[in-house]
């Protein structure tokens, strides 16, 4: 390969020359600029739904109970699912005996699990009431290209009372679930 001279302008810029035989650069420098998204591969954020529980609901089942859901349709079925629930929520104990328990679950369809937390109430009282906000994440591959309903879902496991979500309607802080694609 023949070396080629590269002159300045003068004026501090470099003429328009074809940089297709530059290989192997350290872009560890790069401050600013646009990088075009084609030249990263996979872990990309291809889709972002965000679903917002809008009313405050309560229930004393103990079988899954789907508080609310957001829908999702992946472009690839080799690309993973990103689910990020927030959740502000009240349990309520039953008697003076016994303390609520309950499971909070991000589920796939009607039946597919893919995180699940305990939580347990601390007090045991008639009408004592304890309210939190945490958070519950799943990651899971795609497995196909057809629309995908993931649903929050609690159930009491123990103890009786009831648990509540906090939906938009009554608290700033409402539950909410997002949903992203993630590139293979």
């Amino acid at each position: 390969m023949a070396l080629t001279t590269v002159r300045s302008t003068g004026i501090g810029s470099l003429p328009a020359i074809s940089g297709s035989n530059l290989t192997s650069l350290n872009a560890s420098n790069i401050s600013s600029g646009t990088l075009n998204s084609a030249r990263f591969s996979g872990g990309k954020v291809v889709q972002f739904i965000r679903a917002v529980e809008s009313t405050t609901t309560y229930h004393t089942n103990t079988s899954n109970t789907v508080m609310f859901s957001g829908t999702i349709t992946p472009t690839n079925s080799n690309n993973y699912i990103l689910a990020l629930l927030t959740i502000t929520y009240e349990m309520y104990g039953n008697n003076s005996s016994s303390t609520g328990n309950a499971n909070v679950r991000i589920i796939e369809g009607s039946s597919n699990v893919k995180a699940d937390c305990e939580i347990k109430q601390s007090h045991s009282a008639n009408n004592h009431v304890s309210r939190h906000i945490g958070g519950l994440s799943g990651y899971w591959q795609a497995g196909g290209t057809s629309e995908l309903t993931i649903n929050v879902a609690t159930k009491l496991v123990s103890g009786g009372g009831r648990i509540g979500i906090f939906g938009s309607d009554s608290n700033t802080n409402a539950s909410a679930l997002t949903l992203m694609e993630i590139e293979a």
